[in-house]
């Protein structure tokens, strides 16, 4: 968590909070940063249309939400999956439900001005992370690490 507050986040202009109880990243960018020069062929007005794609690579899931253009987001992790709203931009839906036959991800949804990653069970852990050339946000879903029992010292 330190890596991501203290060096990944400044390295890109933001600055974020990890709340574990929630397990909820809040990341604000910083607004003394020049705004980013809108990519061609993908003006500020223009619906942003999106592709799914689901792969699973043990011992965790990969959703690949591939956008056609540079567009914020905000994610909102549950217990039940993972929601995005496009924060900048219209986007136009590519279906409304989808079913996978993957171990963590049941389905992806998209819904009013959000898509959701809906989770197979429910406690899994998840994290997304934008990508540009091309635009895409990836979320990483699976279990918890089991981490050993710590016997008390004598």
């Amino acid at each position: 968590m330190d890596f991501f507050a203290k060096a990944l986040f400044p390295l890109v202009g933001a600055s974020g909070v990890y709340d574990s109880a929630t397990r909820v990243w809040t990341v604000n960018e910083r607004r003394d940063r020049a705004p980013a020069a809108p990519q061609a062929g993908a003006p500020p007005g223009e619906p942003l249309t999106i592709d799914v794609a689901v792969v699973h690579v043990d011992p965790t899931t990969q959703v690949v939400l591939r956008e056609s253009g540079p567009a914020r987001f905000a994610p909102r992790l549950s217990e039940s999956g993972m929601q995005f709203a496009w924060t900048d931009r219209r986007f136009t839906a590519p279906f409304a439900d989808r079913r996978f036959d993957d171990p963590f991800v049941a389905a992806v949804r998209f819904e009013g001005d959000a898509a959701t990653v809906v989770f197979r069970e429910p406690g899994l852990t998840a994290y997304a992370y934008p990508l540009t050339n091309p635009d895409r946000i990836v979320v990483e879903a699976g279990r918890a690490a089991a981490t050993p029992a710590i016997e008390p010292a004598a």
